[in-house]
């Protein structure tokens, strides 16, 4: 997988977006902002919905990126939005700083094409595709802290502004609260559109965990022949 990134980086260099993480926050500030003062219902033109795209509307394929992670739970919490929205900035900046902006715009472009595939493709509950669609979206946001976690685990944070921890537990934090979420769910379809909007975090991250995992398996395998 890193060869073929390699290759493609240096292929298609050119296609990266600098600064990606920036635009993508500046688009979720001006939804907020349409929705708090001219319509609070736009998001549900912007979320990706199967029939609603079988019916013509393929903006939705990139417009889902630019709906807030707490728009559809409450617009008016302001506390909320802005601190996802601030997080999600330093994470996908720090990202940027460590991958480059070919990767980075990869990286989030994997993360669209499994929600358009959890979207489209996955079975959906009662016919409501849009809802695959919001679980794929909200753990392509989560995809973003978790891969910071893995690139920068011991970076310094501080949880709610007052608790510092490195960054490595607040990836354990988003992966057990994703996984409670996995489990509550209880049911496939949605189940594997979780996994579909983490395409971006299998892809990029996922084989250096697993290097790692394996690695640090051998070394215990060896230590443990020189203990006998």
């Amino acid at each position: 997988m890193e060869k073929w990134l390699d290759r493609m980086e240096r292929k298609y260099y050119r296609f990266g977006i600098p600064n990606l993480t920036k635009y993508l926050v500046i688009g979720q500030i001006i939804v907020w902002a349409v929705m708090m003062l001219v319509n609070q219902n736009i998001y549900s033109y912007l979320m990706l919905d199967k029939s609603a795209i079988l019916h013509g509307q393929l903006w939705r394929l990139f417009t889902f990126i630019f709906v807030p992670p707490a728009a559809t739970i409450d617009p008016l919490d302001l506390f909320t939005i802005a601190l996802n929205l601030y997080f999600l900035y330093f994470v996908g900046m720090a990202l940027e700083n460590a991958w480059g902006k070919f990767r980075t715009t990869a990286f989030l472009l994997a993360g669209m094409v499994g929600c358009w595939a959890a979207c489209l493709l996955v079975p959906s509950v009662l016919g409501a595709s849009f809802l695959n669609g919001i679980l794929a979206t909200s753990a392509l946001m989560s995809s973003f802290t978790l891969a910071f976690a893995c690139v920068y685990p011991d970076a310094p944070l501080m949880l709610f502004f007052a608790i510092p921890m490195p960054a490595k537990y607040l990836g354990i934090i988003e992966g057990l609260l994703l996984g409670r979420s996995f489990l509550q769910i209880g049911m496939l379809g949605p189940r594997l559109s979780m996994l579909l909007g983490l395409a971006g975090f299998w892809c990029f991250v996922g084989p250096k965990l697993w290097n790692k995992y394996q690695a640090h398996k051998r070394r215990r395998q060896w230590q443990d022949q020189w203990r006998r």
